[in-house]
């Protein structure tokens, strides 16, 4: 047998799945023709194994490279020496680039060569079993497994993507209609000036002061800015809206703060600007958060329409004080009896102290000196140091004032009359000759409407009678 055949040779070659010297198709042939098979190219099926090199007897370094076995000859689990050799092809295998560093054996004359094994990717074959090219063997790429850590990792980071892809979505949907929400709001709600506030009118004596009657619901009158002192829209603006003059309707740091100070258990805070207040008591608006969401955009949009002396002339107009005064002008003249541009700093911090709750409730008695005169007096204290803070007020004069207890009028008695009054009395049967007359003016269609038309809009009406042959009449 000659030195190839023999595998215990030291003139041994790098060898292949089936090339075992007595074996395999090219071990027989080479051995029944007595000639030495090449030491170089080796071929097995379509598969490239490379060029061996031998030289003396010392293998060197290995490394990878690429070359590609195809279909290449699966020894059966029987054994080499089982009849036919070699199982049926197992598919194309990849095989990357190995090459066996010098091998050399004995005598002078050496091939050189190099040979590649090395990355193989094996398509399944038809045959089953756990050898090489079964489903477990080393031939196969390994299978997707539940417990690989890498593929956990893969499936949760695309279960993250897909629950933020569809969270975006979700998002964009209510943006939208909170947009179309908004543009409704804002486009179809109407403005304050759109819709007139109804006035009380008052009938008075010949001397034109006098009250003969108050007809109507609300007890207010209009004055203008510019009749309202400086210092009572200070005041008012330290009591409820400190940053009245910076925030463009709707004070998104002061809802944050009420927020947190509601969540961790502090006092109730509504955080509604004077631009929400004057929006909420105009139109008369009611409900919950809805109301809310409507009254933050009409106040942005009220603050678009105008100026902030405008907005404050319009709250101080509007706004309720108790005592059955609507507005600053009914308020100065039934807590002081005097016209509001008449009212000291003193006295205006008095009326800014009561907006924040004019009448008592079971939770609370409210801020109106007659009622609560503690706790009105704290709160007219809290309001001139808001004046202080924000620079409207010099703590020097701050220290001057004094509360004003002498010019503030007292709770009025049981029974007292603020409005629709006047008309059961002896003087109050003029009443309907005012309304006739209204309808011969032509203000209005007949007596019952002008009746309804001297409630609302606030008339100022003075008759002939004389107070003092009045009162001596009865």
């Amino acid at each position: 047998m000659n030195s190839y055949g023999d595998h215990n040779s030291a003139r041994g070659r790098a060898q292949l799945p089936g090339f075992d010297g007595d074996h395999g198709p090219h071990g027989d042939v080479y051995r029944r023709s007595g000639a030495e098979p090449p030491a170089g190219r080796a071929q097995v099926g379509r598969a490239q194994a490379g060029r061996a090199e031998v030289g003396r007897a010392e293998v060197g370094r290995a490394q990878v490279g690429r070359a590609q076995v195809g279909r290449a000859g699966i020894p059966r689990p029987d054994g080499p020496g089982s009849p036919g050799g070699y199982d049926r092809p197992a598919g194309r295998a990849s095989v990357g680039r190995a090459a066996v560093g010098s091998a050399s054996v004995g005598g002078a004359g050496a091939v050189s060569g190099r040979a590649t094994v090395a990355r193989a990717a094996v398509r399944p074959g038809s045959g089953g079993g756990s050898g090489p090219g079964g489903p477990s063997g080393p031939g196969r790429r390994a299978s997707r497994s539940k417990d690989d850590p890498e593929a956990r990792r893969r499936a949760k980071r695309r279960k993250r993507i897909n629950w933020l892809i569809a969270s975006f979505a979700v998002f964009i949907m209510l943006s939208g209609a909170g947009v179309v929400g908004g543009t409704y709001y804002a486009t179809t709600v109407p403005l304050p000036k759109d819709l007139p506030l109804p006035l009380a009118s008052t009938v008075y004596y010949a001397n034109g002061k006098t009250q003969l009657a108050k007809l109507g619901e609300f007890n207010r009158s209009f004055v203008k800015i510019d009749q309202i002192p400086e210092h009572v829209q200070h005041a008012v603006a330290a009591a409820e809206d400190r940053n009245f003059y910076e925030h463009s309707g709707v004070d998104y740091v002061g809802i944050a703060r009420a927020a947190w100070n509601n969540l961790t258990g502090g006092s109730k805070q509504g955080a509604s600007t004077i631009t929400q207040q004057y929006a909420k008591n105009a139109m008369d608006l009611q409900g919950g958060y809805a109301r809310k969401v409507k009254e933050a955009i009409l106040a942005s949009k009220l603050n678009d329409e105008y100026s902030k002396p405008e907005i404050m002339e319009r709250y101080l107009n509007t706004i309720y004080f108790g005592r059955g005064a609507y507005g600053i002008e009914a308020a100065a003249q039934t807590y002081f009896k005097k016209s509001v541009d008449k009212l000291d700093e003193a006295e205006g911090a008095v009326l800014a102290a009561i907006i924040k709750q004019p009448v008592a409730t079971a939770a609370h008695k409210g801020y109106d000196p007659g009622v609560n005169p503690e706790v009105a007096k704290d709160r007219w204290n809290y309001v001139l140091g808001g004046m202080v803070e924000e620079g409207w007020l010099t703590k020097e004069k701050r220290d001057e004032l004094a509360y004003p207890e002498k010019t503030l009028q007292p709770l009025p008695k049981d029974g007292h009359c603020y409005v629709g009054c006047g008309v059961a009395t002896p003087a109050g049967n003029v009443v309907n000759y005012i309304k006739a007359e209204f309808v011969e003016m032509k203000l209005c269609e007949d007596v019952d409407s002008c009746g309804e038309e001297i409630k609302k809009k606030g008339y100022r009406i003075t008759t002939t009678l004389d107070h003092r042959l009045q009162k001596a009449a009865e």
